[in-house]
């Protein structure tokens, strides 16, 4: 933490959001050394900001337009000197949502970084995404979360296509293709612990430590379903078993088992099973008579 950068607004304060953070700041001079991270780091100042950074023995001076982004890979600490007060925009992406469009973006799914790890550059491109991001975080709205992904993601693309380059070299990542039994337990037992609420593939696939595209290959070589399927199966097991052994409303078990409400169970129940969860608790009754 920095006592000197104050923030204003972030999105963490109103969004749910795992993969993204946004965040107005008003910052002092300060000097600080911020540690190597995992993801994408941009700063777009509102003023003119002059800095200094070190990073790997080498300083440079820096002076920072409004118009400029300050790029940083987080691949090691990087020493921070802003030399005047600056009120500033902030965009962190965590690794997970990095490395699922680097998949996509190139074949082996793997990129090496062609500059430096902290950069600045005036480019029209990343400019108007950033501003976009800031956009949505001053008038934040139900759809809000959503835009702030997808923009995420064309901002990660955009980096890729002008700092990066493919590599082909092999690694753990790319050449496992199974969940190993601690992953999968662990998905496993947040699933059932969660049942009653909103899973998210995400969540998922950092529970595994890996990215969202290698986690719903592994899910599915390993369990042969893929992860919204196999929770939407595991929902109807769950609801089979309370209709059966309980005599809890219907109403509560669509709830517990995480359907939105009655008429969402009983049509998913239906087409599963062939008869609606009265019918198959009314079967339950006559086999107990």
């Amino acid at each position: 933490m920095n006592k000197d950068v104050h923030i204003l607004c972030s999105s963490e304060d109103i969004a749910q959001s795992s993969t993204v953070c946004l965040a107005l700041t008003e910052e002092l001079p300060h000097h600080f050394t911020y540690g190597a991270g995992s993801g994408l780091w941009f700063i777009m100042p509102l003023n003119t900001a002059h800095v200094k950074v070190r990073f790997n023995d080498i300083e440079e001076s820096l002076t920072i337009l409004p118009s400029d982004v300050f790029i940083n890979s987080n691949q090691a600490p990087i020493e921070v000197h802003l030399q005047n007060p600056i009120k500033a925009f902030h965009v962190f992406i965590k690794n997970i949502l990095v490395e699922e469009v680097t998949e996509k973006f190139y074949q082996s799914g793997k990129c090496k970084i062609l500059l430096p790890a902290n950069i600045v550059r005036s480019n029209s491109t990343t400019s108007v995404l950033i501003q976009s991001l800031r956009e949505v975080l001053k008038s934040f709205s139900p759809k809000s979360e959503l835009l702030m992904e997808y923009t995420a993601r064309s901002l990660i693309v955009d980096f890729l296509q002008k700092f990066t380059e493919e590599t082909v070299e092999p690694s753990f990542d790319c050449i496992e293709e199974t969940l190993n039994p601690s992953q999968l337990k662990r998905v496993l037992e947040y699933i059932d612990n969660k049942l009653a609420s909103s899973i998210r593939t995400n969540d998922l696939a950092a529970i595994a430590g890996v990215s969202r595209t290698n986690f719903i290959k592994r899910f599915n070589t390993s369990m042969h379903y893929t992860p919204a399927r196999y929770i939407f199966l595991t929902r109807i097991k769950r609801a089979r078993k309370l209709l059966k052994q309980s005599d809890l409303s219907i109403s509560f078990i669509a709830s517990a088992c995480g359907f939105s409400d009655v008429a969402h169970l009983s049509t998913s129940f239906r087409r599963e099973t062939g008869v609606t969860p009265s019918v198959y608790r009314k079967a339950r009754n006559l086999d107990e008579y």
